[in-house]
């Protein structure tokens, strides 16, 4: 049994041989033994470190975390213990909305603080900073501003008494006059639903009904953040000792908030905003509703407008949250579930539709390449001669009646031996040929028929006898136009209709206005390209040609296996099985996965205030406090800061879920999660590879349809091959887990600004892919070596090597065509079950976000698709070796009991040489003396 790779019959790397080690003519070896066993019981004990590494989590994770409601400041609903010592909201489940004070009274408040009368009280503050003053109002031009601010004036101090205690009564006690724009706050009330997220805070409510009417026994008087730039002129105004401004701050700027029962903020977050209520949407979420008495003066069209309008600016805020996710699957999980069963039966209806009509699909595939050839050719060239102004289509059309012409006009002549010049200089007064066409194609009409007369002949080109050419339907040109035209059939006398016509042979004429593409450089590489694609196709029908045959086989080898799955229709449940499988474990994976990324350590995210937006979200180039690692969390503003000598009010927030190098556990789990995804795929490709080169090595004469193939092969997997395809699916996923590495530097990368580690991340997970893929490959016929022998993965995968070594264009014709047919049924299923579990979603849960649910359905769809399409593409990498081995043994035996290839492939048999039969040695006579 020995180690990983360890020796247990494999036999010499060679070809298949009669009656050697590697005879196979009579079906897969079977004196099997254990291969690899030690890499099974490193397999188990990984899953043993994986429970423990589950349960570890459990003690400290709250998943609740991925998908609760959080609040302007990034703490959770629901949740006693939150980050930085935040909130107690065990009691507060619903996330709700209420008054932004800051951006609802800020425009009050500058006009109040910018007005002329302001500033003539100001003037008389002793220590006063006028000039920054001056420059906060933007009435002087500062770097601070872009123009003037578009503000009506207030020039007595009796006129902001009246004004702004008008605005402010109207938003503090939810007058009828706030919801009108005739009001003091003219259209206010309708502008913040465009806003919302920036008229509105999020928090956390122990519901979502009758906000409102909670009672408020705590008040607020509004004060400008000590950030802003007007902060001072509010306090200079307030210590002034005006009566009519101070009685306006104190009285005018004082709002009721929520108790701290219903409201655990401080009050200036608990300001309802007037004429808003809410109600339950889903998932501890709330929605807007409007009052009886804002909707009595905005009616109840236009407030159920508003209304709608202000939860799509809020959802599209919260679009990428995985709480909003997570809530919208899991409102919906019943039609998973649904979608689940559906992906399967499409993939079953497809295969079944797949048998019948491979042959004409593949071709189908070949033609269609080589269309996307001539196509994409024409394209480039069309497009480097692209005039400004013209559609893509036009040009095309243009060129095409071109060459028509051209072609048409040279056949006439050689019919006839005529040879007419074409020459044209300047603007076409001496053009002398035959063109009859316009460049669109249309037929020109008879100079002598033409709508308009001509007196004279301005056109140096006339006839032998002197008369003028415009007698004949050729293009010319006796006006003054750019260039040669003429009046086509389509003209009348009201109505002439004229065009511009080129010269016979001149397929693409010089754009007057410029061209599409710029720069005759940028012209010229795209007509290049253009012809070395249509070089492409000339090599692809070329390629097609020369591998007819091959492709003839791959053909058959495709039917052949199409017959396998009619014959052996239970292997169609082996996907759904691995299906189950893969959707269990992927389930048990989530919810250890849950406990260990929701734990986000305390010292994360700083705790840190900073002093601008800037220097906590960062910019372009520089990356911020809050934000400089991945995964990030976001960033909000403290007003009740507090502090008038640099003040700080930019606070960060952690993100719900963290993955990476600081928790080991994470990085254990998820290389558990691709090596046992791996290790289900092998699994499936081992049965499904062992049950087809049963099938097709038993002889037709004892009925392929009878052979228990599927409970045999698996049989194999798991009694002698469990550690060898542990082994395989350990590889991949190792190399996998290297790439996703390199995803997680590159988002590093990205949160730090650091566009170079970006760049080189994605070209060596590029690189990485395709060393995944190649490995991909070779495992798979590596399994399919371990089906026909019994050989461990190490022996089987030197063999498969050296087997695609000798006869790479089949393999490559096989890949070629199984790329097209693969894509083919991919987007079929994946697209089917996705458009079959939208209809199911919008039945069931309308009102769910579809976005994420969509996601999942399509991932699912292509799960399946991808499951199911690997049972043909087994089939056929497994009956392609089955023939090598066959022909590599000289064909199948000569009677007819015995011969066990599929018909499909009975031609290709007949055709493979005997081997001669074994001349019987001489020995030299020995010498007797």
């Amino acid at each position: 049994m020995g180690g990983c790779c360890g020796s247990s019959g494999s036999g010499e790397v060679g070809k298949f041989q009669k009656g050697g080690a590697t005879d196979i003519s009579k079906g897969p070896l079977t004196g099997r033994g254990c291969t690899d066993i030690i890499c099974l019981v490193i397999f188990l004990a990984h899953l043993v470190g994986f429970v423990l590494v589950t349960f570890s989590g459990f003690q400290d994770g709250n998943p609740r975390k991925l998908y609760a409601p959080r609040d302007y400041q990034g703490a959770y609903c629901g949740v006693s213990e939150n980050w930085n010592n935040g909130p107690n909201l065990e009691t507060a489940i619903a996330l709700g909305y209420t008054m932004n004070l800051s951006a609802t009274v800020e425009e009050a408040a500058k006009q109040m603080m910018c007005s002329s009368a302001a500033e003539s009280v100001l003037r008389n503050v002793e220590n006063f900073d006028i000039v920054g003053y001056r420059c906060a109002c933007c009435k002087d031009p500062c770097l601070l501003c872009g123009g003037s601010n578009d503000i009506e004036d207030l020039s007595t101090t009796a006129d902001i008494s009246s004004t702004i205690s008008a605005r402010m009564n109207e938003i503090t006690s939810g007058a009828a006059s706030f919801f009108s724009p005739s009001g003091f706050n003219e259209d206010m009330f309708n502008n913040i639903w465009e806003e919302a997220t920036k008229y509105f805070n999020p928090v956390c409510l122990p519901d979502c009904h009758d906000v409102l009417t909670a009672p408020k026994n705590r008040s607020h008087s509004y004060s400008p953040a000590p950030d802003n730039l007007l902060y001072p002129t509010w306090q200079a105004l307030l210590a002034s000792g005006d009566p009519d401004i101070t009685s306006t701050m104190q009285n005018d700027f004082t709002f009721m908030a929520l108790n701290a029962d219903v409201c655990p903020y401080p009050a200036s977050k608990c300001i309802p905003m007037p004429g808003v209520d809410l109600n339950d949407l889903y998932g501890g979420y709330c929605q807007f509703k409007l009052t009886t008495r804002a909707l009595d003066t905005v009616g109840k069209a236009a407030g159920e407008a508003l209304e709608s309008i202000g939860m799509v600016e809020l959802r599209n805020a919260t679009s990428s949250s995985l709480g909003t996710a997570m809530g919208d699957i899991e409102s919906s999980i019943a039609v998973l579930i649904i979608v689940c069963f559906v992906a399967v039966v499409v993939g079953m209806a497809y295969l079944v539709f797949f048998r019948f009509f491979i042959g004409v699909m593949i071709w189908f595939a070949i033609f269609l390449m080589l269309l996307l050839l001539i196509a994409g050719g024409a394209f480039c060239i069309v497009k480097s001669t692209q005039c400004e102004g013209a559609t893509l289509l036009e040009s095309g059309q243009q060129m095409g009646v071109a060459v028509a012409i051209t072609a048409g006009t040279a056949a006439s002549n050689a019919v006839t031996g005529t040879d007419a010049s074409e020459g044209l200089s300047g603007i076409g007064k001496d053009y002398c040929g035959v063109q009859q066409r316009t460049q669109s194609g249309k037929l020109c009409m008879n100079w002598a028929d033409s709508p308009n007369t001509f007196d004279g002949l301005n056109t140096t080109c006339h006839s032998g006898s002197g008369t003028s050419e415009l007698s004949r339907n050729y293009c010319r040109n006796p006006y003054e136009a750019s260039t040669i035209w003429c009046y086509t059939t389509e003209s009348t006398p009201d109505a002439p209709r004229w065009e511009l016509c080129q010269p016979i042979g001149v397929i693409a004429p010089k754009c007057q206005r410029g061209y599409s593409v710029e720069g005759q450089s940028a012209r010229d590489v795209v007509k290049i390209s253009g012809f070395i694609i249509w070089a492409l196709a000339v090599l692809w029908i070329i390629l097609v040609c020369c591998m007819y045959r091959r492709i003839a086989l791959a053909v058959a080898i495709n039917k052949v296996a199409a017959v396998f799955i009619m014959e052996q229709p239970f292997i169609l449940l082996l996907p759904v099985i691995q299906s189950l499988i893969s959707l269990v474990w992927i389930l048990l994976w989530t919810l250890s996965a849950t406990f260990l990324v929701s734990q986000v350590p305390d010292n994360y995210t700083p705790k840190d205030a900073y002093a601008t937006y800037e220097e906590a979200y960062g910019t372009e180039e520089v990356p911020g406090k809050c934000t400089d690692k991945w995964p990030t969390g976001f960033v909000w503003k403290d007003d009740d800061c507090g502090s008038l000598i640099d003040p700080k009010c930019w606070k960060c927030a952690p993100p719900r879920y963290v993955a990476g190098p600081h928790d080991m556990r994470f990085l254990y789990s998820f290389f558990s999660l691709l090596w046992n995804n791996a290790l289900i795929i092998a699994f499936g490709q081992f049965i499904i590879a062992g049950a087809v080169a049963i099938w097709f090595f038993t002889p037709r004469s004892r009925g392929k349809r009878s052979v228990g193939t599927v409970k045999t092969a698996t049989w194999w997997a798991f009694r002698y091959h469990w550690g060898s395809l542990c082994l395989g699916a350990f590889i991949i996923a190792l190399v996998q887990f290297i790439r996703y590495c390199m995803k997680y530097l590159e988002k590093q990368g990205q949160a730090q600004k650091n566009y170079v580690m970006v760049v080189i991340m994605r070209v060596t997970q590029c690189c990485i892919w395709c060393f995944e893929k190649c490995l991909k490959f070779l495992n798979k016929n590596a399994y399919i070596q371990m089906a026909l022998l019994g050989t461990n993965f190490c022996t089987s995968a030197k063999n498969a090597f050296t087997l695609i070594g000798r006869n790479f264009l089949r393999f490559g014709a096989i890949a070629m065509l199984g790329w097209f047919t693969h894509l083919i049924g991919y987007l079929f299923i994946a697209a089917a079950t996705a458009v079959i579990g939208y209809f199911l979603l919008q039945a069931m849960y309308p009102e769910a976000n579809p976005v994420a649910p969509m996601i999942i359905y399509i991932c699912v769809g292509y799960v399946v698709g991808q499951l199911y399409m690997n049972i043909f593409g087994l089939a056929v990498d497994t009956c392609l070796q089955c023939f090598i081995a066959v022909e590599e043994m000289g064909g199948e035996p000569e009677e007819d009991t015995e011969k066990f290839v599929p018909r499909a492939l009975a031609n290709f048999v007949k055709q493979i040489p005997k081997p001669k039969a074994a001349e019987p040695e001489i020995k030299e006579p020995e010498n007797l003396d």
